[in-house]
């Protein structure tokens, strides 16, 4: 077996799940009023919550790092770079705009989600 298929196998969640945003953010748009603002935040918190958890699992068994702060940080910005590119890929699409705001839950939600595996987890047990 090649030496990075190990470390590959722990992204696939991170990739699965970002490629799933990838596919919902390709589709058109339509009219937004201010209820679906406020509940289009929601969604981009409840969405990337998950991806926070994927990052943090890849970041885990890639043993990056030695604490869980740093795998925290570092999820949670690899979350809103994505989140970033996000927005980016959404103004190209036809009746979808970009929003600051939207990566900016997009954070929060990837915060959330690499918290919660940060959680469960014990820390490294160096030797």
């Amino acid at each position: 077996m090649f030496p990075l298929m190990p470390k590959l196998k722990v992204w696939l969640p991170f990739i699965i799940y970002a490629a799933f945003i990838f596919a919902v953010s390709s589709l058109p748009g339509g009219r937004v009023d201010f209820t679906r603002i406020v509940w289009d935040k929601a969604l981009h918190l409840i969405e990337y919550t998950p991806l926070g958890m994927c990052a943090a699992y890849g970041l885990y068994n890639s043993r990056l790092f030695k604490s869980l702060f740093g795998l925290w940080i570092l999820a949670a910005s690899l979350c809103f770079a994505y989140g970033l590119s996000d927005e980016f890929h959404q103004s190209l699409v036809p009746g979808r705009e970009a929003s600051i705001w939207d990566a900016m839950a997009d954070f929060l939600g990837g915060m959330i989600g690499a918290g919660i595996y940060c959680i469960f987890r014990k820390p490294y047990k160096y030797s």
